[in-house]
């Protein structure tokens, strides 16, 4: 692949950690703060956001908040539901 892109691509797929070595990190960033954290945290100490595990940059990945989608979805079917029963009922 590096023959055929040249340079660059070399060095972008050497940036790329295996899982071994994203299991071998000690420290991760806060997504929210960049406040640096030990690895199995699970949350930022500093700003409480939730953290999950390592990128390839050595950031924590932020968790996602399925409440609000749920929430969100609810809202939706609530508003929809409203609109049908006031103007076509």
């Amino acid at each position: 692949m590096a023959r055929l892109f040249g340079k660059k691509a070399e060095k972008q797929h050497s940036q790329v950690l295996t899982r071994q070595q994203r299991r071998e990190v000690q420290v991760k960033r806060c997504p929210e703060c960049f406040t640096s954290l030990p690895a199995e945290a699970r949350e930022c100490y500093f700003c409480h956001a939730k953290v999950g595990g390592v990128d390839k940059h050595g950031q924590a990945k932020k968790r996602g908040t399925w409440v609000s989608y749920v929430i969100c979805l609810l809202a939706w079917a609530v508003f929809i539901g409203y609109i049908k029963w006031a103007f076509f009922s």
